[in-house]
């Protein structure tokens, strides 16, 4: 099995947060399963930059950590994505209404002796530079985050195999195992 980091998709609108407690309140979520965010938009659609217009995405890009959907991807794929997780509702400040997706963190996804990390000082992950991956995933956990500071999403073959099944754009996939 193939494992993958997303990423935005170049020449696609990405997400920025209008303020940046929106953004400290989804890295601090971790398994949670509710968050309140208020009434007032979170996030602006940047929709071109210096170099191009960027065109809509079904998934508008952010980092690796969070995936921002549109409200039809939710419609059609929510029960999909409620098995790896939980959605919320969050909103533009053109007034898109998009759903974020938090994904489950799997505790004992890394062979630890085998992976290569980047220590601080105090000896706390940074962030994982070789992913080994324990053969005991069940093969059903296509998505999963890894409970270290910089936890992105984790992707399986079967996740790009759904995504591109429904012609889906916005992300980037980058093969990290």
């Amino acid at each position: 099995m193939n494992y993958y980091k997303i990423y935005g998709a170049d020449n696609f609108e990405h997400v920025n947060f209008l303020d940046e407690s929106y953004y400290e309140k989804l890295t601090q979520l971790k398994n949670q399963k509710t968050i309140e965010f208020g009434d007032k938009p979170q996030v602006e659609l940047v929709k071109s930059d210096w170099r191009q217009k960027a065109k809509k995405a079904d998934f508008p890009g952010y980092g690796t950590n969070f995936i921002f959907m549109r409200d039809y991807v939710y419609d059609k794929d929510k029960a999909f994505f409620e098995q790896f997780g939980v959605l919320f509702p969050v909103y533009s400040n053109k007034g898109d209404k998009l759903y974020v997706f938090n994904c489950d963190l799997l505790e004992d996804a890394l062979d630890e002796e085998k992976s290569e990390f980047v220590r601080f000082d105090s000896g706390k992950v940074m962030m994982v530079e070789k992913h080994v991956f324990k053969n005991t995933i069940p093969e059903s956990r296509i998505m999963f985050r890894i409970p270290y500071t910089n936890n992105p999403i984790i992707v399986t073959d079967k996740f790009i195999e759904y995504y591109n099944a429904n012609n889906y754009n916005g992300m980037n996939f980058k093969k990290i195992a």
